[in-house]
C-alpha cells in the first residue's frame, strides 16, 4: 500500500523557517571556516547545518533544494575528512550555494514555484572536489571532540505573529477603556456625594489598572527579540563588500543580547544595513592609504548595543576617514541652507544634522554600494517612524560614529500629559529630567533666550506654545510676575532644556498613533493619541524640541 503526502502551505511555511536557521547558521560556520581553517567545531555543524537542509527538503519533494544541499554536503564531508583542501575556490562554491538555497527557500511558499538549474555550481563543486582529490592525499582527516558537539534541546513555542498582534490589539483597546474608566470615576466623584458607591467603580478601575499593566508586560515579552537577529547577517555583508572595495575590515559585534521590539527590528533593518554600508564603502580606506595615515592596514568596524531604560542604543563606529565638518559646511553654503554667518556660528553636531537633510549629500556620485551622507534623511525617517532617533558624531580623519536610539516597544508608552495654548501635549517620560515650578519674576533673559534656574544650575527654557506657534501663545507673556511657571526639564543626549506649559496633567500609558497628514510635516509632533475623555493629545517629538 502506498501513500500520497499532501504538501500543505502550512508544511511550506514550516520548512522554510528552519532552513532560513539552519542557513544563517551555515553562513556563521562558512566565515568562522574562512578566517581558521584548522575550527573543527565549525566545519562539522556547516555539515549538520546542510544535511539537515537535505534531509527535510526529501519529504517537501523539492527536488532543486534537495540535490543542491546534496552536492554541498558531499563538499562538506570531504573537507573535513580532508580529501578537499581548505582553500578559497572551496569556500567560494560553498557561499555560491549558500545565496542559491537562500534564493531557493525564499521562494519556495509560491505557488507557482518554479525549479532552478543547478548544473552550472554541481559542474563548479565537482570540479573544486575533483582538482584536490590528488593534492590533499597525506593530508590528516580532522577529528572531533565529542565534547564541543554535545546537542543541547531547547524549548520554544512559536506563535504566529499576526496572533501576537491582534492579542495586542485587545490590550491597548483594554488600556484605552481603562482610561476611559479613571476618567469617569474622577468627574463623577467630584460631582456626586454618594462616594459608597463609586466606591466599587474605583476598586474596578484599580483592578483593570493592574490586570492592563501585567498583560502589557506579558505581551511586550513575546513580542521582543534579540538585536542579535540584526547581527546575523552582518560578517558576510561587511566580508562581501570589503571584498568588492578591495579593503582589509575586521568586524566587532557585541551586546547581541539587548531585545527590541520585532517590529522595530523590522523597521530598523533598511537603515541599519545602510550605514553599515556607508562605513565599509566610504568610511574605511583602502589598506596602502591607511598605512600612509599610520593606520592598520586593516580597517575597524564596531557595532555594539546595550539597553538604556526603555530604550535600546545601537552604536556603529568605524576607524576611517569621518566626517568633514568644513565640507559639510561648505556644501550647506553653497545650497544656501543657511547664511553663512550662521553655518560659522553653528557647532560640530549641528553642521552633522545637516546631513538628514532630503538631498544632501558630501559626494560628487554615488558608488554601487552607498554613499556616505546620501540617503540620511530616509534613514532618519525610518528611524523616527517609530519613535527613535539617530545622531553623528567623530573626528575628521580618525573615524565616525553613529548612535541609534531606539524604543524597546512601540505600543503602549508612558507619557507625561500636559496642556499649552488650550492643546493637550504628551511629552515621553523617558525624556523628561524632572518638572518645576517657577515664578514669573525668576525666569531671567541672557543673550535675548530666557533661562531658568534650577538646583544651581541654568537652563535655557522655552514655552511649548511659541515653539509651536499656537493661537493664543501671546497670554503666556501677560501672566503677573508672581505666578507660578510649570517647566518640563527634558533632555535629548547631553542637552537639557526647560520647556514651559500651561499646565501639567498626569502621568499616563498611551497608544500612540501615526500623524494624520496635515500633521505630517510638524517636526516636533511625533504621533497623537486618544485619550479617556474621548479628546486627543499630540506627542512631542523631544529631540526636535530640545535641540
Amino acid at each position: 500500500m502506498t501513500y500520497t503526502i499532501n504538501i500543505t502551505s502550512e508544511m511550506k511555511r514550516q520548512f522554510q523557517s528552519e532552513a532560513a536557521e539552519h542557513l544563517n547558521h551555515l553562513e556563521k560556520m562558512l566565515i568562522a571556516i574562512e578566517k581558521d581553517h584548522r575550527n573543527q567545531e565549525a566545519v562539522h555543524s556547516a555539515f549538520r547545518s546542510i544535511h539537515s537542509i537535505k534531509g527535510n527538503s526529501a519529504y517537501l519533494d523539492a527536488k532543486d533544494i534537495h540535490a543542491l544541499s546534496h552536492e554541498l554536503e558531499n563538499l562538506m564531508d570531504d573537507l573535513r575528512s580532508g580529501k578537499v583542501a581548505f582553500e578559497s575556490e572551496a569556500l567560494a562554491v560553498l557561499f555560491e550555494g549558500l545565496d542559491l538555497l537562500r534564493d531557493m527557500n525564499r521562494r519556495i511558499i509560491d505557488n507557482d514555484y518554479k525549479e532552478r538549474d543547478i548544473s552550472a555550481i554541481r559542474e563548479r563543486i565537482g570540479s573544486v572536489r575533483a582538482s584536490s582529490e590528488h593534492e590533499t592525499a597525506d593530508q590528516k582527516p580532522l577529528t572531533s571532540d565529542s565534547k564541543s558537539f554535545s546537542e543541547i534541546l531547547e524549548q520554544e513555542i512559536k506563535v504566529g505573529l499576526e496572533k501576537i498582534d491582534e492579542f495586542m490589539t485587545h490590550i491597548s483597546e483594554l488600556v484605552i477603556a481603562k482610561n476611559r474608566l479613571n476618567y469617569l470615576t474622577q468627574k463623577n466623584m467630584l460631582s456626586s456625594q454618594t462616594a459608597e458607591c463609586f466606591g466599587e467603580i474605583r476598586k474596578v478601575s484599580a483592578n483593570m489598572d493592574k490586570i492592563a499593566n501585567q498583560l502589557q508586560r506579558d505581551v511586550m515579552k513575546l513580542r521582543l527579540v534579540k538585536i542579535s537577529t540584526l547581527f546575523e547577517r552582518l560578517p558576510r555583508l561587511v566580508r562581501d563588500l570589503a571584498a568588492q572595495r578591495e579593503k582589509e575590515i575586521k568586524l566587532h559585534l557585541s551586546g547581541g543580547e539587548t531585545e527590541i521590539e520585532r517590529k522595530t527590528a523590522e523597521q530598523l533593518m533598511d537603515p541599519f544595513i545602510h550605514l553599515i554600508r556607508n562605513a565599509v564603502d566610504h568610511g574605511i580606506e583602502k589598506p596602502d592609504e591607511r598605512t600612509a595615515k599610520g593606520k592598520p592596514r586593516a580597517g575597524s568596524v564596531t557595532v555594539s548595543a546595550h539597553q538604556d531604560g526603555n530604550h535600546a542604543i545601537i552604536d556603529i563606529i568605524d576607524d576611517g576617514r569621518g566626517f568633514d565638518i568644513g565640507g559639510i559646511r561648505q556644501i550647506a553654503a553653497e545650497k544656501n541652507l543657511l547664511t553663512k554667518a550662521a553655518l560659522a556660528a553653528m557647532t560640530d553636531a549641528e553642521i552633522l544634522d545637516l546631513t538628514f537633510r532630503p538631498g544632501f549629500s558630501t559626494l560628487n556620485s554615488a558608488t554601487e554600494i552607498s554613499g556616505r551622507g546620501v540617503g540620511l534623511d530616509v534613514v532618519k525617517s525610518n528611524i523616527k517612524s517609530v519613535g527613535g532617533s539617530v545622531t553623528l558624531s567623530g573626528k575628521p580623519g580618525f573615524g565616525a560614529q553613529v548612535r541609534l536610539k531606539m524604543p524597546i516597544s512601540i505600543s503602549l508608552t508612558d507619557v507625561l500629559l500636559t496642556e499649552a495654548a488650550g492643546t493637550r501635549y504628551a511629552f515621553p517620560f523617558t525624556s523628561i529630567k524632572k518638572t518645576v515650578k517657577v515664578q514669573r519674576k525668576f525666569i531671567h533673559v541672557l543673550r535675548n533666550k530666557e533661562i531658568i534656574l534650577v538646583d544651581g544650575d541654568i537652563f535655557p527654557m522655552r514655552y511649548l506654545g511659541e515653539i509651536l506657534e499656537i493661537n493664543g501663545s501671546e497670554k503666556f507673556r501677560h501672566r503677573d510676575s508672581e505666578e507660578f511657571v510649570s517647566v518640563i526639564l527634558g533632555s535629548f543626549g547631553n542637552r537639557i532644556c526647560g520647556i514651559a506649559v500651561d499646565e501639567i496633567l498626569k502621568r499616563e500609558s498611551i497608544l500612540i498613533r501615526p500623524l494624520e497628514k496635515y500633521f505630517a510635516g510638524t517636526k516636533e509632533i511625533s504621533g497623537s493619541t486618544l485619550l479617556g475623555d474621548g479628546s486627543i493629545a499630540l506627542v512631542i517629538d523631544p529631540k526636535e524640541i530640545i535641540l
